[in-house]
């Protein structure tokens, strides 16, 4: 069930079908890509809040999120996909989760450069002008502008081809995962129903109730 937020917005928490498309084995067999969406029928809990546009500022405006835990400690970090995974050595990747963005210039940018140049042939003009748009790690979005990623990142947008485009120059354009396994929700909460039903559902359907563990699932 959605909650309405004091300006008007809504939030929802919940389990949802993973929205995220991307042939994670053949990037890390060396960017063999076969085209098997390995996150096809994964599922994942989210928290989808939706605000009224006025509450944006805007029109141009940057968004991260952080997880923090129980003890206040940010133990991760988000901003566009795949910067860390892909961009940020592997003894690294926790320092890069526990900063800011806006210190990732400084303690990252050469690295990132870097690793930019081993992906587009050494042009290091390209990967300074890239690393300058990548770092800080924030998701960028002109509200004016309907087009998507880099601007913005609407759901259905394929990140992955978008970012292998973009750092290889031309020389890798897709992961060859199209589209995610599902249809997305044209209204909110947007995210695709969970694969598998949460656990109170399964409980009702087994007592003999199965229409109401339907429209316990149904937005």
């Amino acid at each position: 069930m959605s909650s309405t937020t004091s300006s008007g917005g809504l939030v929802r928490s919940g389990k949802f079908e993973d929205p995220f498309f991307f042939d994670l084995d053949g990037f890390n067999d060396g960017f063999n890509f076969t085209g098997d969406d390995f996150f096809a029928g994964l599922d994942v809990t989210a928290i989808v809040l939706e605000v009224p546009s006025s509450e944006l500022g805007g029109p141009n405006i940057g968004v991260w999120a952080r997880t923090v835990d129980s003890g206040g400690m940010q133990i991760d970090r988000m901003g566009r996909p795949a910067i860390n995974t892909a961009l940020i050595a592997s003894s690294r990747k926790d320092d890069f989760n526990l900063g800011a963005p806006a210190d990732d210039p400084a303690n990252f940018g050469a690295e990132v450069q870097a690793a930019i140049e081993s992906l587009n042939g050494g042009d290091s003009s390209h990967a300074a002008a890239v690393t300058s748009v990548l770092l800080p790690d924030v998701l960028t979005f002109d509200t004016s502008d309907p087009t998507g990623f880099l601007n913005g990142r609407q759901l259905a947008d394929d990140v992955i081809d978008a970012e292998l485009d973009l750092l290889t120059q031309g020389g890798l354009t897709s992961d060859l995962v199209g589209a995610n396994d599902v249809p997305f929700r044209s209204a909110f909460p947007y995210l695709a129903p969970a694969n598998v039903p949460e656990p109170g559902a399964l409980m009702l359907a087994a007592l003999g109730m199965p229409a109401l563990a339907a429209r316990r699932r149904r937005p």
